[in-house]
């Protein structure tokens, strides 16, 4: 299959499954550029502390390195906010807490992994290719 058609094909499967966007980029260089970055922020310490970040950098790089073979990327986002989360905007009323919208409503990790696995399913049928998820 030409590369840009399986290109259209995953990018509307994800946006059949409920992605709000979708990219693809090619394994190498562009990733190598934006891994610098993520070096950058993690030596600022604005991971807090998060420190899995810091995990496997090389991966984040090279994703070829979690799936051996590895042409491409595929970068899905979606607002996973509940329905109901919006409400009277309160910013800056003295005595009111604010709570995140992403914790409102399941875990994120759980509802965006779920629709990554099954954009991982269609690929595999229709690309007859693998596929690794991560959120």
């Amino acid at each position: 299959m030409d590369p840009r058609e399986a290109t259209r094909r995953v990018k509307e499967a994800a946006l059949e499954l409920g992605f709000d966007r979708v990219g693809t980029a090619p394994v190498g260089e562009g990733l190598a550029a934006a891994t610098a970055d993520l070096r950058e922020w993690l030596r600022r310490g604005w991971h807090g502390d998060m420190s899995w970040m810091a995990q496997r950098l090389d991966a984040r790089e090279r994703p070829d390195l979690l799936l051996p073979g590895a042409l491409s990327v595929v970068c899905g986002a979606m607002d996973y906010a509940p329905a109901d989360a919006g409400g009277p905007d309160r910013r800056g009323e003295r005595g009111r807490g604010q709570i995140s919208r992403y914790a409102l409503g399941d875990d994120y990790h759980e509802v965006v992994k779920d629709r990554l696995w099954r954009l991982r399913d269609r690929i595999a049928a229709v690309l007859g290719c693998a596929a690794k998820v991560c959120v």
